[in-house]
């Protein structure tokens, strides 16, 4: 039920998410990682973190992990707002490779 209600107000189709105790981390078609409160199913921040669609998500006490089509690993630190981006070697495919 959090997510329809947010959902309506994203200009994003949203790929992954994570919910947490206190927070609601959802990443983007547009390569936004959006953070919510679930209480209240208010946007409380948007960060702009990858070039393309944030593919993955994942949450502990310290950081956010999220990996993008782009290639990227973001490592965000919770406490100090601090994002590092790693290249990352992938090979993304979406259909047969026959």
């Amino acid at each position: 039920m959090i997510l329809l209600a947010v959902v309506a107000r994203l200009e994003s189709a949203i790929l992954c998410t994570h919910l947490d105790h206190d927070c609601l981390i959802a990443g983007g078609f547009n390569g936004f990682m959006y953070h919510v409160d679930p209480r209240t199913a208010t946007i409380t921040s948007r960060h702009r973190c990858h070039r393309r669609s944030v593919l993955a998500v994942a949450v502990d006490d310290e950081h956010i992990v999220s990996v993008g089509e782009d290639s990227m690993l973001v490592v965000c630190d919770r406490r100090q707002n601090v994002a590092q981006r790693i290249p990352v070697r992938c090979s993304l495919s979406y259909g047969s490779s026959n």
